[in-house]
């Protein structure tokens, strides 16, 4: 594998070339590809976090990662919640009950 996380080495069994269809050998690769970023993704994390706090913090600009503290959710009032409650369950009724889930109303 690359430092960029890239498969640079890739060996596939002759019975999954021979057996598997060319849409499962695809979905298999892009997995192993997604796992092998994910790692040099962590690999990369752990390293920087144990750096000069300066290079932390840029880094954490850089990558798009907030430090502010989470929002609190907004929490519903009894009423709303019985009221949400019962507009499900009357699409469930009426709309059966492996219809898609019903569109958000918050």
């Amino acid at each position: 594998m690359s430092p960029s996380g890239d498969i640079t080495r890739l060996t596939i069994a002759p019975r999954a070339m021979k057996e598997w269809s060319a849409d499962r050998l695809a979905a298999t690769i892009v997995r192993c590809q997604l796992a092998a970023r994910a790692n040099i993704r962590r690999q990369v994390d752990d390293v920087v976090m144990k750096s000069d706090p300066g290079f932390v913090q840029h880094w954490r600009e850089m990558r798009g990662i907030d430090d502010s503290e989470p929002q609190p959710k907004e929490t519903m009032s009894e009423a709303e919640v019985q009221a949400a409650d019962d507009a499900y369950f009357e699409y469930r009724n009426r709309n059966g009950w492996s219809a898609p889930e019903p569109p958000a109303t918050r």
